[in-house]
């Protein structure tokens, strides 16, 4: 009997095992198919250790026969059952996220390219100013060659400050990961920011106010302040440029036990929903960028807010923008600073 029993059970291991391999490899091909399949792992199982045992065992059709056969068998085949589910499930998780892998290498490279086509043409487009002004000025057709001087001057700062984001933004994942965490107060930030600022906003004649709604100490972050300070820097500069004349920008600082928030509103005139969620892409600028608020502006890199959203996001923190009033609101949070302490 017992000699039975055992050859009871090694049929079913041998049988489930089998077809569990089956459906596993049915599941690299097929996986509704192999989940369709997974549940006959342990019928065959039981199938086989009943043919077995009734072959061995069954005497004038002895119940004490058939309930030790099913008592050996239905183990291994729940088993074995469970096994090839299991090995079906993370055949699905494996597949599932060499699928996203291959989305997300696939949206990288397409939006590499798309930056690249972008700044080529952006990048053509001051060189070719360029170009036509230094020809006018060397064949002594330039009307006003001091303003020609000028307008070369600043369309090659334009391009510099194209080429220079461009390669902050391919050396910012790297500046981020070595950087030193040390508390950052972002009232003081902010207040530096908007002082230093003075010139542009008057440059481009936009009110720019700010404010700190937090106790003293209670607005620090632990972070990078240089490149905190470069994150703040580039919503309220993003702000200025595209404000309309005569407009307002403000920058308001609120602080609670979780986070500490930096919000900057402008005046732009407000965008498209559509574009809204687009405005952190590398080089996406939207129409509204083609015209600065003012004939003495120029666009940006439009670097400026994919910069900012990888730098807060670097730091824990996340960027979030939504249409205010009479433009957007663009709202830089981070992790408290005690919250962190306290999470460490």
């Amino acid at each position: 009997m017992t000699e039975s029993l055992v050859l009871v059970v090694v049929t079913a291991l041998i049988t489930g095992g089998l077809s569990a391999g089956i459906v596993v490899l049915v599941g690299k091909r097929s996986l509704r198919l192999a989940l369709l399949l997974a549940p006959l792992v342990s019928l065959l199982s039981v199938g086989a250790g009943l043919i077995v045992g009734v072959d061995r065992m069954l005497i004038q059709g002895s119940m004490t026969s058939i309930l030790l056969i099913l008592g050996g068998a239905t183990p291994v085949a729940i088993v074995s059952g469970a096994f090839a589910a299991h090995r079906v499930a993370k055949q699905l998780e494996h597949n599932e996220k060499a699928l996203a892998e291959e989305r997300a290498a696939r949206e990288l490279t397409e939006s590499r390219r798309e930056m690249m086509a972008w700044m080529s043409h952006d990048i053509r487009t001051p060189i070719a100013g360029i170009r036509a002004m230094a020809e006018a000025l060397s064949d002594g057709m330039a009307s006003d060659p001091e303003a020609y001087y000028r307008e070369i001057l600043s369309q090659a700062e334009r391009t510099s400050d194209m080429v220079s984001d461009l390669m902050s933004l391919a050396n910012l994942e790297q500046s981020i990961q070595g950087m030193q965490r040390e508390p950052v107060d972002m009232a003081d930030v902010v207040s530096d920011l908007v002082m230093g600022l003075r010139p542009l906003t008057q440059e481009r004649h936009i009110t720019l106010t700010g404010s700190a709604e937090t106790a003293e100490g209670s607005a620090e972050v632990l972070g990078d302040a240089s490149l905190l300070s470069r994150a703040v820097q580039n919503l309220l500069v993003n702000a200025i440029t595209y404000s309309e004349a005569e407009g307002t920008v403000s920058v308001r600082v609120r602080a609670n036990d979780a986070a500490v928030e930096v919000c900057v509103t402008d005046s732009c005139g407000g965008l498209a929903a559509e574009h809204i969620d687009r405005m952190t892409e590398p080089g996406w600028r939207g129409d509204l960028a083609r015209t600065p608020s003012t004939s003495s502006g120029s666009p940006g890199s439009g670097l400026g807010l994919a910069i900012a959203k990888q730098i807060v996001t670097g730091h824990g923190g996340e960027l979030r923008i939504v249409n205010a009033g009479e433009g957007c609101a663009v709202t830089l949070a981070l992790p408290a600073a005690l919250r962190c302490s306290s999470i460490s």
